[in-house]
């Protein structure tokens, strides 16, 4: 069928051409929020390839089912003619639609796609359904067609993936971030080829500015385009952090009965609370610099701090409040001032508050940070992102 002409198959798809108007585009597979509304083209272009993406799905669910035993395959054979003429109509589509500008630059993966198609049109399970094939020809077959389908779809990612980002990035602010395996296993069920694509976008920014890849923790990070608008965030660290030593401060001239610091510990305790930041930075660094090593020598995310400060001024900002919690803790457990806490009068002094101790404690307390912050916020991020 030619791209030009409109026809509704038995599965409910739509495949037309300019002259027609332009397709009602089907939900994307993503859990992303829907994106801006696009150009009638674009929509096109990008609802083509998504019910692409549907029928290979629903084509592969159909083989896995034929692999268990379930059933055979002439039992589905108009099934699989309908299924390659949906997906002829709707490449047709893709091929007479002027690519999005936002990929003017992969123009190659369409080729891929267009191989793919190819070469799954040859499997003697497509061209020949009807057909008998003893058992090892069959599992050799479906072997080869599911690999296919696979690399079908993840050539698919490579261009609707970019452009569902680029969708939330427009509807959110800096700070916020996306649990990138878990919004898209519907989109790329394998876990090695959404690896695969979290590394290709960490590696071509243009494809999502504004958006920044931690390779590491697989999250995309929402940060401001504007230079200004980081450098403020950057502003309000240092403001805060300024903050949080005036606390520290303070802490050592309030006037409360039995309170374990003095105007005399004013050295020690600031000494301590620079030696908590050091622990929660070293943290940072070691970890970022394991997990750079185990991913292949991927960039490192603390390769451009301002932008990660952007990115996650939020996720900073608990570190220091965390790291002041720590800190006072430390202060209390090393006094017996406040003789109400029965367990701590063996200590005399702040015995007890040494750098190499604060050192520990924002190493510590960081570590403690990252290990359960993370799935809590990952949940947290993944149903604001669905409402």
């Amino acid at each position: 069928m030619s791209a030009q002409n409109l026809e509704t198959t038995s599965s409910g798809h739509r495949a037309n051409g300019a002259k027609e108007g332009p397709v009602t585009e089907i939900p994307q597979v993503s859990l992303l929020a829907t994106t801006p509304p696009a150009s009638s083209k674009m929509g096109e272009f990008y609802g083509s390839l998504s019910e692409i993406r549907a029928e290979l799905e629903d084509l592969q669910t159909m083989l896995a089912s034929i692999r268990r035993g379930q059933t055979i395959i002439p039992t589905y054979a108009e099934y699989i003619e309908t299924t390659k003429r949906n997906l002829r109509d709707l490449i047709a589509v893709v091929n007479s639609t002027e690519p999005p500008e936002e990929i003017k630059n992969n123009l190659h993966t369409i080729r891929h796609l267009n191989n793919a198609w190819e070469q799954m049109q040859v499997s003697p399970l497509l061209e020949n359904p009807e057909g008998n094939f003893d058992i090892q020809q069959q599992l050799h077959y479906l072997d080869l067609l599911d690999e296919q389908i696979h690399t079908f779809i993840y050539q698919i990612g490579l261009l609707t993936i970019p452009h569902q980002i680029n969708g939330w990035l427009h509807i959110t602010g800096p700070g916020y971030y996306i649990p990138f395996h878990e919004i898209f296993a519907d989109d790329v069920p394998r876990v090695e080829d959404r690896d695969r694509l979290l590394k290709y976008i960490a590696l071509t920014p243009h494809l999502t500015p504004g958006g920044f890849v931690d390779i590491e923790s697989g999250r995309i990070y929402r940060y401001s385009t504007n230079r200004w608008r980081r450098m403020l965030s950057l502003a309000m660290l240092l403001l805060g952090l300024g903050i949080a030593t005036g606390i520290v401060a303070a802490a050592c001239y309030l006037p409360v009965q039995d309170w374990p610091l003095t105007p005399n510990d004013l050295i020690k305790v600031l000494v301590a609370w620079v030696a908590v930041l050091i622990g929660m930075g070293v943290h940072i660094v070691v970890g970022s610099a394991k997990r750079s090593k185990t991913q292949n020598g991927m960039p490192s995310v603390l390769m451009d701090l301002i932008l990660i400060i952007d990115a996650r001024f939020g996720e900073i900002v608990m570190k220091l409040i965390l790291g002041l919690v720590g800190l006072f803790g430390l202060v209390i457990i090393s006094t017996s001032r406040m003789p109400q806490l029965q367990i701590l009068n063996q200590f005399t002094a702040l015995t007890q508050v040494t750098p190499l101790n604060a050192f520990l404690v924002g190493y510590s307390l960081d570590s403690i940070l990252e290990l359960f912050g993370t799935s809590l916020e990952g949940t947290s991020q993944v149903k604001s992102l669905i409402k």
